[in-house]
């Protein structure tokens, strides 16, 4: 599963220009990257529409176009139940998130982040004369963030396999997830058009009555 690292600041600090960047640079590291984009409004259709009708009753939904799908899911959810939105990504951005507890680069000066905002292991200040190539970084310096961000990604990545029952995860000891993931890859190594262990593998079990 993903890691996900949030890009947390105030309102028009560039939060969105930087994760665009991001996205296309990690993208030509070789890195799969997914975006989701926080908000504090409601998302769901009015109850009033079709699909609307359907999550008041706490239904998922889909909303099928022409130019693509939306999910729709009524509730709360959890941080962690972002990654199995995304089972084979390396890394998920998630634009906001300021009081979500997640790993986060902040987005703008270092002073303006209330003590509160915790995870904070970069800062992109766009108003910085320089930075530091570790944890300062500003305009022009998007590639060094990018790379950082890399090395952040693969040190924090997910054990050899994970878990999930509803969306949520499981812990697994370190020699459970070994075997499983030796086990399930091996099943799978040898059918046609499967490149795993490169990309990873996301496998559903039907459930039983």
């Amino acid at each position: 599963m993903p890691v996900l690292i949030a890009l947390s600041g105030f309102k028009n600090s560039g939060k969105t220009t930087l994760a665009g960047a991001l996205l296309t640079l990690l993208t030509e590291r070789g890195l799969s990257v997914g975006y989701v984009k926080h908000t504090d409004r409601d998302v769901l259709s009015d109850p009033s529409t079709d699909s609307g009708r359907v999550t008041a009753l706490g239904m998922q939904a889909l909303y099928w176009g022409v130019d693509g799908i939306r999910m729709e899911i009524p509730g709360q959810i959890a941080p962690e139940e972002l990654q199995s939105f995304f089972p084979c990504f390396d890394l998920v951005l998630v634009e906001g998130a300021k009081s979500v507890p997640l790993p986060r680069i902040w987005v703008g000066p270092l002073p303006s982040a209330a003590e509160e905002i915790s995870g904070i292991f970069a800062v992109y200040d766009r108003s910085a004369s320089s930075g530091d190539g570790k944890f300062l970084f500003t305009s022009g310096e998007e590639e060094a963030l990018a790379e950082q961000v890399e090395k952040y990604t693969a040190r924090r990545g997910p054990p050899d396999s994970e878990l999930y029952v509803e969306r949520g995860r499981i812990p697994l000891k370190p020699f459970i997830a070994r075997m499983l993931a030796g086990t399930l890859g091996g099943l799978i190594a040898p059918l046609r058009g499967v490149n795993w262990p490169r990309n990873g593998a996301a496998i559903f079990l039907k459930g039983r009555k």
